[in-house]
């Protein structure tokens, strides 16, 4: 029936089921998932093309009334996922991809070619819309750095390397930079959020765990990166609360730094396992075995011997125990 139909070049009558199922004529021919429109698993040949037309044809009037909904939708019925999709009511209706600033990924609209003319331009546009505003929103402070108008001279420099590098420096790659502010611009560039730390120069806000997960998304897309090893893998640590965790030589290391960790290396003291000890526990085994402590600082992730384990980076430097004859420390760092 539906092939005579079709013969005859009738306008069909299609209907849309709610979990996206599409009947042209009471025939399920394929999915509508947001602004696409997948062929039934089965058909094959001059029908198929036949069928798909079809479908085409009459989810016409359907894609206009969707762009529609979609340039009218708040925000809340948009969502960017970690894999770079933007959905709209759960289906993906558009990707992102690198642009030539880290915070403005460009957006390309997952639609097809039905969705046309001025709906095509609204949809783009509002999708535009929800991108820039969640990334502003979730990385407020990075935002803010970013269109800061009072800083001038070394702290506008170094407000532009901070952005450029979504939020956290190594201290020693802007040492020179950093020795030559005057108080003056020290303050300034405080006045944003950022922290001098001992080794990295950062913004403590995006270390949280939905601004992490956006600026490694940020990272990934701009260097290619949402397929490396460990992508994704540090951000359900941090909602969890870790403030250590055992290193995966696999992952890719700037990971570890976007998620706010450091690096401290692997150490060994006589046949002692740190891993996992409290604090308490460390002072009265060290103290037993002729170790002082030397400096005096939080303790925010102890080291395995073997092992290689980071915690997130902060303004102070890692506790380190000393016996009289010769030095052993438990968090080595870069």
């Amino acid at each position: 029936m539906l092939m005579k139909r079709l013969r005859e070049n009738a306008m069909l009558e299609a209907e849309i089921s709610v979990n996206g199922d599409v009947f042209v004529e009471g025939h399920h021919v394929g999915q509508l998932a947001g602004f696409r429109f997948t062929l039934a698993a089965g058909s094959e040949g001059t029908d198929a093309k036949a069928v798909q037309g079809a479908a085409h044809k009459a989810l016409a009037l359907e894609f206009e009334a969707r762009a529609a909904r979609l340039h009218a939708a708040g925000n809340g019925d948009l969502a960017l996922s970690s894999d770079g999709l933007v959905r709209w009511l759960g289906d993906p209706v558009a990707r992102l991809t690198a642009s030539d600033h880290v915070m403005r990924p460009r957006v390309i609209l997952l639609a097809d070619e039905q969705l046309q003319a001025n709906a095509r331009e609204h949809v783009l546009a509002r999708i535009e819309r929800f991108v820039n505003h969640h990334i502003s929103t979730v990385l407020k402070p990075l935002d803010d750095i970013s269109r800061a108008e009072d800083l001038e001279g070394l702290a506008k420099g170094l407000a532009f390397q901070i952005v450029e590098n979504l939020g956290v420096l190594f201290r020693r790659d802007v040492a020179e930079e950093v020795k030559s502010l005057d108080q003056e611009s020290r303050a300034s560039i405080r006045r944003y959020g950022v922290r001098f730390g001992a080794y990295h120069i950062f913004l403590p806000a995006l270390l949280k765990p939905a601004p992490a997960e956006l600026i490694t998304l940020l990272w990934a897309l701009k260097n290619d990166g949402l397929d490396k090893p460990g992508y994704g893998e540090l951000i359900p640590m941090l909602a969890a609360g870790r403030t250590s965790v055992v290193t995966d030589p696999s992952f890719e290391r700037t990971f570890y730094k976007l998620a706010g960790f450091r690096f401290l290396g692997s150490a060994r003291c006589g046949s002692i396992s740190w891993s996992g000890l409290p604090i308490s526990s460390v002072r009265s085994c060290s103290g037993s075995r002729g170790h002082r402590r030397v400096r005096t600082a939080p303790m925010t992730a102890a080291v395995s011997s073997r092992r290689h384990r980071c915690c997130p980076f902060s303004g102070q430097r890692p506790m380190t125990w000393r016996k009289s004859s010769r030095v052993s420390a438990i968090a080595r760092t870069p």
